[in-house]
Parts: structure tokens; C-alpha cells; sequence
């Protein structure tokens, strides 16, 4: 059956399609009725089981309502969103936290999400796997810490209210960040962020803390895709993984009796061909004829026989 995976929006996973016809051209919507919940196996990451909350039966196909969550492969389009944006030798004599606007500069940016003269790494989909940020950095710093973050303008599930103050507050959530001490004068850091978003904006920023003047020698903001994602899932679970129909609620003719049941007294009197005379009447002399479709019990039971046969009277106290 084939699968359509829902988009991954503000909340992750919503809904899960899948069309009521299998390769085959069978209709199993009986079976896709009663479905709890579907596991999806990834190439790139553990099996998610999506637990199901609501079903829409369609012409053509089921839509699965599921619990939200986030999911890092969603879709086949792999783009490659890898940056590396460096910058030599600038000074920070100033202890608020200074956007980097015009001072890196990107070495590699396939997609264009980077903007040399603003800074600004802007997300123009929304990715499908796991994406690295990571910083390294070296200063000649000797008073205090040189404090180097990538911050958001958006809450991104795994990051962390940065410590105001902040020169634009418009971005107040970290994503990475790196402490280059004073005796080491130089550091890395690497965090992997899921749930990103489509119009999702980066931006680095440094702060020399207690607000002593800081040289930064060098300053590398690294992006990298950690897997690729090959747009098919290796295995689908259903649960329930199998049904048995013949006693199943969805079953029209589950309870009704679909074998006749013969009399062994009473024969049929076949009128088909004349209203007067019927047309095996010599078989049902000679005791030949075919057994009636009747059960023998409907002229013994008093419950069957005394309201169409021997008659019964009521009164306001009991039934004879």
C-alpha cells in the first residue's frame, strides 16, 4: 500500500495517508479501518511508532490523524544545507552581545541560505534530517572569556534562552554557543538540532563577558547535514498486523446463517410451474422430494408453534 508521508510543520508529523487499494488493486479498507497505530523504519534512525487518534475514510484512501512529533526524515528531497563561514583578526571591546553582520564570510554555501552582507542564515525549507551547528574560534583575549553563540528567532526544541542583554531581540534563543577562555584562547563546540523549520533565521554573535576589549583571531561557523535520508522507509508495521475478517465488526455477515438448515420431516412443495398443482407432487407421495428449508424445532418449540399454530391467550397475570 502506498504511503504518503504528512508534512512536518510547527508540530512534527499530523497525518499519515495511505491509499485503500494495495498493489494489487484489493480494497482493504476493512483492514485499514481498524488500524491503532503504524511503526516506520528509517535507513537514518530508529523505528517511530505513530499512535493513531483519528481515521478519515476517503474515495481513495485513509487519513490517519496521529500524535504530533517530531521526525527528522519525513520526506525523500535531501538538500545539502552545509556552510562555512569564517573571519580573521576583529576586535569586541564591548560586553553586550554583538551580532556578526558583515564579518564572516562563507567559503561554502550550496544553497544560498547564507547572506554575506547581513550575516543571516535563513532556512528556505523546511529540512528532513538532523542538521550540526558548530563553532570553533580562537582569541587573544587575556582579561576574561570570549563568549561566541548562534542564536535563533525562533524557540527550536534542544535550545536555550540566551542571557540578556541583547543588541537585537529578535533573536533570543541559542542553538550553539562556545566559551573561549583566557588561558586556552581558543575552542569548538557542535550541537545537533532537530525540528527546524522553514524561514528559521541564524545568526552568530560574540560578547567578551565583563566587557574587556577581545581580539578574535579567528572564527569558523561550520553547518553540516550529519545523514542522508534515500526517501523510502525499509519496513511499514501495521497494528493490528493482521485480522481475521470471517469475525470481524467490519463483516456485514458476521452472525447470519449462510448455510440453510433442512427439515428431515418436511418436504418441499414445489408450485413454480403450476399454482394448483405442484410439479413434484409424485416425489412428495413416494417421500422422495427435496427436504424443505426449515428447521424441525419451528413446529415443536411452543414458543415458535403456539403463536402460529395451536394459538395462545394473555390475561394481565400470565401466558397459557
Amino acid at each position: 500500500m502506498p504511503i504518503e508521508f504528512g508534512q512536518v510543520y510547527n508540530d512534527g508529523v499530523k497525518y499519515i495517508k495511505i491509499n485503500r487499494y494495495d498493489s494489487g488493486g484489493l480494497d482493504r479498507s476493512d483492514y485499514l479501518g481498524q488500524l491503532q497505530s503504524i511503526t516506520l523504519t528509517y535507513p537514518d534512525r530508529s523505528a517511530i511508532e505513530y499512535p493513531i487518534t483519528t481515521i478519515q475514510e476517503q474515495a481513495n484512501f485513509y487519513l490517519y490523524g496521529i500524535t504530533p512529533g517530531y521526525n527528522s526524515s519525513s520526506k525523500g528531497n535531501i538538500n545539502d544545507y552545509s556552510l562555512i563561514a569564517t573571519q580573521s583578526s576583529f576586535n569586541f571591546p564591548i560586553s553586550t552581545l554583538v551580532p556578526l553582520t558583515a564579518s564572516l564570510t562563507a567559503s561554502t554555501n550550496p544553497l544560498g541560505y547564507f547572506n554575506n552582507s547581513t550575516g543571516l542564515y535563513t532556512l528556505g525549507d523546511t529540512p528532513n534530517t538532523p542538521i550540526s551547528f558548530s563553532l570553533a574560534a580562537t582569541s587573544s583575549n587575556s582579561l576574561t572569556s570570549t563568549f561566541v553563540i548562534v542564536y535563533s528567532n525562533r524557540n527550536i526544541p534542544g535550545s536555550s534562552t540566551t542571557t540578556p542583554p541583547f543588541s537585537n531581540p529578535d533573536y533570543i534563543y541559542q542553538v550553539a554557543s562556545l566559551t573561549i577562555s583566557p588561558s586556552v584562547l581558543s575552542g569548538s563546540s557542535t550541537t545537533v538540532v532537530n525540528g527546524l523549520l522553514e524561514t528559521d533565521t541564524f545568526i552568530v554573535g560574540v560578547s567578551t563577558g565583563l566587557g574587556a576589549a577581545a581580539t578574535v583571531t579567528k572564527l569558523t561557523w561550520n553547518i553540516t547535514q550529519s545523514v542522508i535520508f534515500n526517501g523510502s522507509s525499509s519496513l511499514t508495521i501495521f497494528n493490528p498486523d493482521a485480522l481475521n475478517f470471517d469475525y470481524n465488526d467490519y463483516n456485514p455477515l458476521l452472525d447470519n446463517a449462510e448455510t440453510p438448515q433442512y427439515s428431515t420431516v418436511w418436504m418441499d412443495v414445489d408450485y413454480s410451474q403450476n399454482p394448483l398443482t405442484p410439479v413434484n407432487f409424485g416425489l412428495i407421495i413416494s417421500g422422495t422430494a427435496d427436504r424443505a428449508f426449515v428447521q424441525d424445532s419451528n413446529y415443536s418449540l411452543k414458543s415458535w408453534s403456539n403463536s402460529r399454530y395451536n394459538g395462545s391467550r394473555t390475561n394481565s397475570y400470565r401466558i397459557i
